[in-house]
C-alpha cells in the first residue's frame, strides 16, 4: 500500500512539474513574437520607427515598402514594414540625413516622420 502511494505521489509530482514547464515555454514564445515598436520600417539595413509627426518638405524618393509581415522573424527583408503596406513610398527629408530620419507617405502628398531606432531612447 505504501508503495502505491509513493508511486502516485511521484506521478503527481512529475505531472505538476511538466505542466509548469509547458506553461513557461508557451509564455516564452509569446513574448518573443511581440514587437518592441508598432511601426517598424527596415530600409537598407537601417531600422526606423514611424511617428505621428508630420513632414512638409520631402526630398527625393529613396524607396518603398516591398515586404509586409506581422511576424517578427520576417525582418530580414530589405524595405520591410510590420505596419505600412507594400507600396508605401519612402522619401528623404530636406537637409536631414537619411541615416537619422526619413519621410513615409501615408496618403497622397501627406508624410510622417520615421526616426532611426538608434536615436530613440
Amino acid at each position: 500500500m505504501a508503495k502505491k502511494i509513493l508511486i502516485i505521489m511521484i506521478l503527481v509530482f512529475i505531472f505538476v512539474f511538466t505542466a509548469g514547464c509547458f506553461k513557461n515555454n508557451s509564455n516564452y514564445y509569446k513574448e518573443e513574437s511581440s514587437w518592441a515598436y508598432d511601426k517598424v520600417i527596415i530600409l537598407n539595413g537601417e531600422t526606423y520607427i514611424g511617428t505621428p509627426d508630420k513632414v512638409t518638405s520631402v526630398g527625393k524618393k529613396i524607396g518603398s515598402i516591398k515586404y509586409f509581415s506581422t511576424h517578427e522573424t520576417d525582418t530580414n527583408h530589405r524595405n520591410f514594414s510590420n505596419y505600412y503596406k507594400v507600396g508605401t513610398n519612402l522619401y528623404s527629408i530636406l537637409n536631414v540625413s537619411i541615416k537619422d530620419v526619413i519621410a513615409v507617405e501615408i496618403s497622397k502628398n501627406q508624410y510622417i516622420k520615421a526616426i532611426n531606432k538608434r536615436l530613440i531612447h
